[in-house]
């Protein structure tokens, strides 16, 4: 569990961002009058739109929990929905249990990604357990025997599990966890290598939960304009070459793991853990179960990776089909 401590501090820096916002508008926005805002039908003025993430990543790098930050983002929204009033600021946390949150766990595409990736923790944790992962990692180990190979190990298999990025960071955070630890690879590093590969994969690869999505959002913008004749799935096709942010992030993935050069704070990260042999930020708060030794496989459980096959084909054959089905039918 994290110890959570609100700050005199926090709450100040928690403004910042807020009294940023009202500086840069123009008067006009500052001195638009209550009345104007009730005939468009209440709520906040556009400008507050960009205020809730905002505050919500701030309080993230702050606080360094996630939830707290979502919570308090989210209630900022529905206050501003509500009106910022008083009254509204209530309101608002009222609408953000039984209206939005209700909604989005409501919503069939939520719910669809939320089993799916239970499904993908229950099969990395039975593959943990019966002893598969720990024969994969032991033929790993076996190649990657320097930095180097250990890095580039994990960007290729990052951008092998392209289907799905929220199965990419649990499959592969956890195959190579063991084996960037021993190379003595900072867990900041590795965080990197997983998760800058494993949504950009999954935004340029054919048939990915992601691309369901998108050619959805597509298809809702051609019925918009009038194009409904036009393909979904061909528009998504073409746009592929102005990929420029996954394809260069792959791209800065695989030249850092294979040069070695890092800067900034990742710098100093790797340099600690080189030194040390302290993977962990001194005071991070680590989730029970990914710390240092993670999940071991239970007693009598030899480490073989065949052992893993009957989850992942159980997995695949059950994810597959639904997968294929979301894209076409969106096309």
């Amino acid at each position: 569990m994290t110890n959570f401590k609100l700050e005199p501090r926090v709450l100040l820096l928690l403004l910042v961002p807020v009294l940023m916002g009202l500086c840069a508008l123009p008067a006009e926005a500052l001195t638009e009058p209550a009345a104007a805002l009730q005939e468009e039908g209440g709520g906040a003025p556009d400008w507050f739109s960009v205020v809730p993430p905002i505050v919500a990543i701030l309080a993230a790098l702050i606080l360094r929990s996630v939830i707290p930050a979502l919570f308090l983002g989210v209630w900022l929204g529905a206050w501003g929905v509500a009106g910022l009033g008083f009254e509204g600021l209530f309101v608002g946390l009222g609408d953000m249990f039984d209206t939005f949150v209700l909604q989005a766990l409501a919503d069939e595409d939520h719910a669809s990604i939320i089993l799916f990736s239970l499904m993908i923790g229950g099969m990395v944790g039975i593959v943990m357990r019966n002893g598969g992962m720990q024969g994969i990692v032991d033929r790993i180990t076996a190649w990657t025997n320097t930095s180097r190979r250990a890095q580039l190990a994990t960007s290729w298999l990052g951008l092998g599990i392209f289907f799905d990025d929220y199965a990419n960071s649990l499959v592969v955070g956890n195959t190579m966890r063991p084996v960037t630890d021993r190379l003595r690879i900072s867990r900041e590093k590795l965080a990197y290598l997983v998760d800058s590969t494993a949504a950009p994969v999954a935004c340029v690869m054919f048939v990915t939960t992601w691309i369901g999505m998108e050619v959805g959002l597509i298809g809702d913008g051609l019925r918009v304009v009038g194009a409904s004749d036009a393909s979904a799935y061909d528009v998504f096709l073409s746009s592929l070459r102005f990929s420029f942010y996954p394809i260069l992030c792959m791209g800065f993935v695989l030249m850092i793991a294979y040069t070695g050069r890092d800067f900034g704070p990742m710098l100093v990260a790797e340099r600690r853990a080189r030194s040390t042999g302290e993977t962990l930020r001194p005071g991070s708060n680590v989730a029970e179960g990914v710390g240092k030794q993670g999940v071991q496989p239970g007693a009598g459980k030899p480490p073989r990776p065949i052992n893993s096959w009957p989850s992942c084909m159980a997995t695949n054959g059950s994810s597959w089909p639904w997968l294929v089905l979301r894209v076409t039918s969106c096309r």
